[in-house]
Formats: C-alpha cells, structure tokens, sequence
C-alpha cells in the first residue's frame, strides 16, 4: 500500500512500517470504537507520508509516461479486487445493480465502500505533488503550498462537510466528490512531509531520529500520543480524524497526532529492522503484501468471520487471517507476469 518507485537505497524498515500500519488498518474496522478512533488519527495520513517518502519526481519530459505508469499500477489491481467483491455481493443481482455498481465504480469516492477511496486518491495525490515539484522551483513556495492545501482540507472539513454523516447514500450529494478528489488537499501535505524526510536522510546519510535532538523528539511524540489517547478513552476529549470523510477536527491536533505516531512507529520499525528476528521477517512480509491485505480485510471479515463466528469475532484472529492470506495472494500472484500485474500492478 503507497507503492512507491523503490531505489537502490530502499530501507528495510519502510516495509516493516507499513507492516506494522496495515496491521492498525485491519484492527482499525473492527468493532473497538475508541481504539478505532484513535487508530484513524495515524494510519492512513501515514500510509500517504511513506507513499512520499517512496516518491521519485518524474522529470518534465517523461511525465505523461510516468503518469500512464502509475494509472495502471494503481487501477489494474483496484479493478481486480472490486470486481472480485461485486461478484461476491451481486449473486443474484439484476443486470441493473451490476450497472449501478460499475457507475459507482467510475464515480469512486463516498460512493464505494470499503477501502477503494485510497487508491484514487493515491493516484491522484501523486500526480498533483509531481506537478508540484516539477512546475514550482522554488522549495518554500512548494512547501507554502503543501502547507496551504492542509489549510483548506481542515477548512473544507468545517465549513462543507457535515459531522456524524458516515456511508453513502447517507452522504449529501455535495460531498460525493469523484474519486474524493477532495481529500487529496489532506493527502499531499503529509506526502510532501515523507518526501522532506527522504531529502534529510540521504543529506545527512543516515535515516531520522538518530542523536539526542531526535530522542527529545521521540519523548515529546510519545507523551503527546499518550495524553490525547488517554483523554479520548476517559472521554474527555476526542479528535476526529477520518480522511474517507474528510473530517478533521482540529486545524493543529489534525497535523500533531498522525506526525507523533510516525515518529514513534517510524522509530519502533527502524529498531526492529536492526534488530532483525522473526517479528520483523514477519513483519516485512506482512508490509510487502499490505496493499493485498488492504483489499481482501473486508471480504475475511464479512465472508469468514462474521458467518462463522457472528459480531463477536476475534478481532485478533481476523487480523492474523488477513495478513497470512495477503501474504499467500502476493506470493502466488508474483508466479506470472499477468497475475502480477492485475494483482499486484507490477
């Protein structure tokens, strides 16, 4: 998930990291509300951060290659698995559901259930942020826009989009922005912040939070984290982060939460990677078939565990079924150029 155009320099730890998100991902659509609240304030801002992180800028020339390149490492498998899905749900259905369903498809967005948003928004956050860096040469200017564009995503968020509203159709017609285009205002600021990250570890030759600046950073994140999670189970106050729905409750606490975690998880993955071990094997393989696992969570979950076990399955179990079966579609997949590329986009 947030494949990026890996490089010679690609760190172990990027596939733990996003190992360890995916991980939130699953238990974050279980049925643990204020766990769930507090797993959406990080993991998918963050699954964009390292998306940027992974980000090569295109050069100006080959840019319309480039963009060609990502449509299909991206929507190939989107479609794959969405088709898989409908032909789950729509059994019995009319030739008139599989119409409305391939319209909702096209349309993306609120429309759809489930995780699809991401890849489209994906899609276009990265396109958007090569332009950026492509068109704007001056690096304050593009930072002034990144920064912008997060402004007016928390805008959007308390102006236009209404609160407590969750799921289509329930979602007002306004809101149905294709592919929620919208939400890439939040998407390209934290991609923007992974990119920064690269730039500063291939300048200094090391990756980040290394030295004492960095442990003082890593304590402030981790007493951060710690006091708005605890306060959010007590009850007494709660940030709301859920970018599907473009709801941002806080134009601060919206940018601090999702960073504070990276820089503990980020941190906790790089140890893991030095550390070497089964966890983080595991680990690693769990974050190379993330965007498998991100596709087929759902599908465990409403077609195994709930008819086997009912609402009260074990949120722990669904997440172990969901990252070993992710792991064995991408390494069957990974057998033949085809099933590569309509699985996996490579």
């Amino acid at each position: 998930m947030g494949k990026g155009k890996e490089t010679a320099t690609y760190e172990q730890w990027v596939d733990i990291f996003k190992g360890i998100l995916i991980i939130f991902v699953v238990v974050g659509h279980g049925y643990y509300q204020k766990l769930n609240d507090i797993i959406f304030w990080f993991h998918m801002p963050l699954f964009f951060l390292i998306s940027g992180y992974l980000f090569k800028t295109p050069e100006r020339k080959t840019i319309k290659i480039w963009c060609i390149k990502q449509v299909k490492a991206l929507l190939i498998p989107c479609m794959f698995f969405y088709v898989g899905n409908m032909l789950l749900v729509l059994k019995h259905a009319s030739v008139s559901d599989i119409i409305k369903k391939a319209i909702f498809f096209v349309y993306g967005g609120r429309m759809l259930p489930g995780v699809y948003w991401f890849i489209t928004c994906l899609l276009l956050s990265r396109i958007i942020m090569a332009l950026i860096e492509i068109c704007v040469d001056s690096k304050n200017v593009r930072m002034a826009i990144y920064a912008g564009m997060y402004i007016l995503a928390v805008i959007e968020s308390k102006l236009i989009i209404p609160d407590g509203i969750y799921y289509y159709p329930n979602v007002p017609l306004y809101c149905l922005i294709p592919w929620n285009a919208d939400v890439c205002l939040f998407a390209v600021p934290f991609m923007a912040i992974g990119k920064y990250m690269k730039e500063r570890s291939l300048e200094k030759r090391e990756v980040c939070f290394t030295g004492k600046s960095e442990q003082v950073l890593l304590g402030v994140a981790v007493v951060l984290f710690a006091l708005f999670s605890a306060l959010r189970v007590c009850n007494l106050y709660s940030v709301e982060i859920n970018m599907k729905y473009a709801h941002y409750s806080n134009l601060i606490l919206c940018a601090v939460l999702p960073l504070s975690a990276g820089v503990i998880l980020i941190k906790g993955a790089k140890a893991l990677a030095n550390g070497g071990g089964y966890a983080a094997t595991a680990l690693r393989e769990i974050g190379k078939a993330s965007l498998v696992i991100m596709y087929t969570h759902l599908l465990i979950r409403d077609y195994i565990m709930i008819p086997i076990y009912g609402e009260d399955y074990s949120v722990m179990l669904w997440t172990f079924i969901a990252c070993i079966g992710g792991i064995l579609i991408r390494n069957f997949a990974r057998k033949n150029k085809f099933s590569s590329m309509i699985v996996l986009g490579k």
